[in-house]
C-alpha cells in the first residue's frame, strides 16, 4: 500500500540527518552540543534539593523494599511473597546494579539514595527527545527551547526526583521512538533497526506494562497499515518486544510463577480499564481530577500549558490529514505527516497513543497522576511537528506557525523556571524531620499509632500500628499519635478527620512541622490517657 500524504502539508527544513557533508557534521555538532548541554541542564535542576524538596511518597518506600530484596538476592519480594503487580524490570536493574549494597537500611534511606537513578534516567529523556526533535527539524531555536522547557518541568521534575518506574520506561520508550524516528538504509540495517526498537519497547514494557499502549501498540498500528519508516522495520520490532516479553513469561511458567502472574494481570487490568476503582481521581471518596488541578495551577502552569497547546495541535493535525486523504481507509493517514519523514510520523504517532490513553483514563480508567507523565515529552514532539510545517497558503502569504510556537514555548521556559525557582525555596521533608526528632527523643521500640501507609516505612525500629479510635489507643496503650492533616483530609488515611481534635484533647504535642505535601505533620503523646 503507498502511503497516502496529506496535500497541505509542507515542511521547512529537512530533518538534520539528511544534510550531506561537512554541514551533516556541523549539524551532528550543534545536534550533541544541545543534547550534553540540555541533559546538564536537566541533571541539576533535578538533583538540586532532591531529598528535601520533594516528601517521601509511598510507592517510593514500595519499590526500594523490592529493590532491596533483588540487591540482597532474595528475588523479588514484597513482606516476604513474590510481587507482580508490576513487571520486575525496574527492581531487577536496579537492584543488580546495587547488589550487596542497600541491606540493612531503612526502606526511607533506600529510597532517598536511589533517588538520583530516576534523575538521571529523567535528564537522559530530555536529551533523547532533543536527538528526535532534530530528525524533526534542522533549526536550532525550537528544540532548544522545547529542550529547556523539559529540563525545568515542574511535572517531570517531580517525578524524576522520586524512586518511581516512569523514569526508566520513559527513557526506554523515547529511546525507542529516537530508533524509530528513521528511514532505514538497507534490510539489513531495517532488521537491526526494528530490533533494537523491540529491545527497548520491551524494556519499557517490563518496567510498567501500560507502556505498550504508547509503545507497542501503536508500532503494530503503523506496521498494519505500512506507515513509515515501513514493515521492514516495524515487523522485526514488534517480533522482538513480543519475543522478549513470552521469554519473561516463559521464566515464570518454569518456575510455576504464571498462575500468581495471571491473578495480578487480571486485577491491575480491571483496575486499568476502569472496572475496579480502587485509587486515583476517580475512585469514590478520592480528590477528583479538576480539584487537584486548580489546587496545583500555580506549581503547575507550565506543564498545563504544554499539554493544552499539544492537545489543540495533535487535533488540528488529525483534521488536516483526515480531510486529506486520497484513499478510502482514511484511518491509514497517520495524523497528516508526509510518508518521506518517518521521524514525523513515528512522533505523531507516539503523542497520539499517549493522549488516547490518557484521556481514557479520564473518563473511564483508573486515572492517576503519573498517568500524564507519559504525554509530556510526546506532546512536546508534536508542538514540533506543526511548529515547522506550513500549508502550501502559508508558505507564500500567512503567518509562519515557528514563531508563534517560538513565543508559547518562551512562555513555558519561562512559566517552568519561575516553578523551579519557587519550589525549590521551600522545605517539604516532614518525615525525615521526624525521622530526626524520634532518633533523639522517642526510645526504641515505643508504640507508636500511624494514620497512613508511608509513615510505617520510616519507623520499623517502633512498634506501629494503625488504631484510629480513642477505644483502640486505650485497648492498646498506645504511646504516641502521628497524623499528616492534609493526607487524612483528603481521604489518603485510615482515619477520620475528627481524629486528630479527638487525640489532641487527650494528648499534647511533642513534634509538629507545616509541610506542603502532608499539611500539619504532627506527634502526640497519649501516655497520660491511654496508661
Amino acid at each position: 500500500m503507498v502511503w497516502p500524504v496529506a496535500a497541505t502539508t509542507g515542511v521547512d527544513a529537512a530533518p538534520a540527518d539528511v544534510v550531506p557533508g561537512a554541514p551533516q557534521r556541523r549539524q551532528a555538532a550543534v545536534t550533541a552540543l544541545l543534547a550534553i548541554g540540555l541533559f546538564a541542564v536537566a541533571l541539576v535542576a533535578r538533583l538540586l534539593g532532591i531529598s528535601r524538596t520533594y516528601e517521601l511518597f509511598l510507592d517510593e518506600v514500595t519499590y526500594a523494599a523490592l529493590t532491596q530484596s533483588v540487591s540482597e538476592g532474595r528475588g523479588v519480594l514484597l513482606h516476604g511473597e513474590l510481587f507482580f503487580l508490576h513487571p520486575p524490570g525496574w527492581f531487577v536493574s536496579t537492584g543488580l546494579a546495587f547488589r550487596g549494597q542497600l541491606a540493612d537500611e531503612r526502606l526511607d534511606q533506600v529510597a532517598m539514595a536511589l533517588r538520583p537513578v530516576n534523575a538521571v534516567l529523567g535528564s537522559i529523556t530530555v536529551a533523547l527527545t532533543v536527538l528526535v526533535l532534530r530528525r524533526l527539524t534542522d533549526r536550532k531555536a525550537i528544540p532548544l527551547l522545547i529542550g529547556v522547557a523539559l529540563a525545568l518541568d515542574p511535572f517531570l521534575v517531580k517525578f524524576d526526583s522520586r524512586f518511581l518506574l516512569e523514569s526508566q520506561a520513559m527513557v526506554l520508550t523515547t529511546g525507542a521512538v529516537l530508533v524509530l524516528a528513521r528511514a532505514p538504509r538497507s534490510s539489513q540495517g531495517a532488521r537491526r533497526q526494528g530490533i533494537a526498537a523491540g529491545v527497548l519497547m520491551a524494556g519499557a514494557i517490563l518496567t510498567k506494562e501500560p507502556y505498550a499502549l504508547i509503545t507497542a501498540l501503536p508500532v503494530a498500528v503503523m506496521a498494519l497499515v505500512g506507515a513509515p519508516p515501513g514493515r521492514r522495520v516495524l515487523v522485526p520490532a514488534m517480533v522482538t518486544t513480543v519475543a522478549v516479553y513470552a521469554t519473561y513469561l516463559g521464566s515464570l511458567a518454569a518456575r510455576d510463577e504464571l498462575s500468581l502472574w495471571w491473578t495480578a494481570k487480571t486485577s491491575g487490568f480491571s483496575r486499568l480499564i476502569g472496572v475496579s476503582q480502587e485509587t486515583g481521581f476517580n475512585a469514590p471518596g478520592s480528590p477528583s481530577l479538576a480539584s487537584r488541578i486548580t489546587e496545583l495551577v500555580e506549581q503547575f502552569a507550565g506543564t498545563y500549558l504544554l499539554l493544552a497547546a499539544g492537545g489543540v495541535t495533535l487535533g488540528v493535525l488529525v483534521v488536516r490529514g483526515w480531510a486529506s486523504a486520497r484513499y478510502w481507509s482514511r484511518s491509514t493517514v497517520l495524523l497528516g505527516v508526509r510518508a518521506a519523514e518517518p521521524a514525523r510520523v513515528v512522533a505523531v504517532a507516539w503523542a497520539a497513543s499517549s493522549y488516547t490513553y490518557v484521556a481514557y483514563a479520564v473518563l473511564l480508567g483508573t486515572l492517576e497522576e503519573q498517568a500524564f507523565y507519559m504525554v509530556v515529552a510526546p506532546t512536546a514532539l508534536c508542538l514540533c511537528v506543526i511548529a515547522t510545517t506550513r500549508t502550501s497558503a502559508s508558505r507564500t502569504s500567512g503567518p509562519n506557525p515557528a514563531r508563534a510556537f517560538a513565543v508559547l514555548l518562551t512562555a513555558m521556559v519561562v512559566a517552568n523556571g519561575l516553578s523551579w525557582v519557587v519550589l525549590h525555596q521551600r522545605t517539604d521533608d516532614g518525615y525525615a524531620q521526624l525521622r530526626d526528632f524520634l532518633d533523639d527523643e522517642v526510645p526504641d521500640g515505643s508504640r507508636i499509632s500511624v494514620t497512613e501507609e508511608t509513615a510505617q516505612f520510616t519507623l520499623p525500629d517502633y512498634d506501629v500500628g494503625n488504631w484510629t479510635s480513642l477505644a483502640e489507643l486505650r485497648e492498646n496503650q498506645v504511646q504516641y499519635v502521628l497524623v499528616a492533616e492534609a493526607l487524612v483530609q483528603r481521604g489518603y488515611g485510615s482515619a477520620r478527620p475528627g481524629f486528630l481534635a479527638d487525640v489532641e484533647r487527650i494528648g499534647d504535642p511533642v513534634f509538629e512541622r507545616e509541610v506542603p505535601t502532608l499539611g500539619r505533620l504532627v506527634l502526640l503523646d497519649v501516655q497520660g490517657a491511654t496508661r
